[in-house]
């Protein structure tokens, strides 16, 4: 059987519901309890329901042995995919399948095919120790004590934590608890690997070594099938075969970093920082050479996205010369993959 991850046609929909009182007439230390339930009953609570799409018409196959990365901001739909891959929540339509096992109809088989890595820090039991943890949810997966403790030590050791294995976790750094909840993931050696935001509360140093191991042990030795839920650049580029771009639900663009970098056609992207606002003027006379795109904030920022031509690099830094705009920096670079994203969708991917 094949180690693949597939996702088809899968939607889902929040709906959260806020309740208030139409009249106000009442103060609050006024109502007592059976008076609230007489003005819910005489209809007087206004009710409204709100509903958010979080996933439309996904579709997706992790093939196996690689690794698949969503990129995308906080709110694009990626945790809920994780979330349906791993069984936890399901979808409304559509179906998905890890190595073969429907997550609805064959749940049992699915969850023992997979591990899951979350970026919450709440997927740990606080009040024991990493050690305690691992051999605890070794034990769920069928593995004796002595087995979990094996496995445990030597991945504590790997992921250089022995020192930490008896201190409680809730004495851990965030980037602690993450390698731990890392480990989890693997005390069962499963053939395919969910890693949403993994890397949440690790030092720049740390994240590229997990990187590493990720690319180098797990994938090339292992041969583990890997899908990464991420808003990092830096983590879709190193680690990912390919990449998905995601936005409110949706699938803009796929294919390698160097295909969707390639797919904007622009070979140059100039920024240009300014402590004030920029005059729509001057907007306007650089959205002849290219696509605009204004970033308000502390430091106001215009992006402007051209074809490499040295003429036209001149060209702009002559107008931008001659604005008499407050201007504290220019920055010419070539275009990344959070480039890419404000090319499909008019926004960034926020910050790492």
């Amino acid at each position: 059987m094949q180690n693949t991850i597939e996702v088809e046609h899968v939607s889902k929909t929040y709906t959260s519901t806020k309740r208030k009182l139409r009249h106000k007439s009442f103060s609050e230390d006024k109502i007592e309890k059976n008076v609230c339930i007489n003005i819910t009953r005489k209809g007087l609570l206004n009710i409204k329901r709100k509903e958010t799409k979080a996933l439309n018409d996904v579709s997706l196959v992790v093939k196996q042995g690689n690794i698949l990365g969503l990129l995308g901001p906080n709110g694009a739909g990626k945790t809920t995919l994780a979330k349906i891959v791993s069984t936890l929540v399901l979808p409304d339509s559509g179906t998905v399948r890890v190595n073969g096992y429907d997550v609805e109809k064959e749940t049992t088989m699915a969850r023992f095919s997979l591990g899951l890595v979350t970026g919450g820090e709440r997927s740990l039991y606080w009040k024991l120790t990493p050690l305690q943890n691992l051999r605890f949810f070794g034990s769920l997966y069928g593995l004796s004590r002595s087995e979990s403790e094996a496995r445990a030590n030597e991945y504590l050791k790997i992921f250089g934590l022995m020192e930490k294995k008896d201190e409680l976790v809730q004495g851990l750094s965030t980037g602690q608890k993450m390698k731990v909840a890392f480990i989890r993931s693997l005390m069962h050696d499963p053939q395919l690997l969910i890693l949403d935001e993994y890397n949440r509360g690790l030092d720049p140093n740390a994240s590229r070594q997990l990187r590493e191991y990720i690319k180098k042990v797990l994938q090339k030795e292992e041969k583990k099938t890997i899908l990464v839920m991420t808003h990092s650049m830096n983590v879709a580029e190193d680690l990912c075969d390919n990449i998905i771009l995601i936005d409110k639900g949706d699938i803009i663009a796929e294919g390698t970093s160097e295909m969707l970098i390639q797919s904007i056609n622009k070979d140059r992207i100039i920024e240009v920082d300014s402590k004030h606002p920029f005059n729509q003027n001057l907007v306007s006379k650089l959205g002849n050479y290219g696509k605009t795109i204004l970033e308000n904030g502390d430091i106001n920022r215009l992006k402007l996205h051209i074809n490499k031509d040295t003429q036209t690099t001149f060209d702009i830094l002559q107008i931008l010369n001659q604005s008499n705009h407050d201007i504290n920096n220019i920055n010419i670079k070539n275009p990344d993959l959070e480039d890419v994203f404000i090319e499909y969708t008019g926004h960034g991917l926020g910050s790492d």
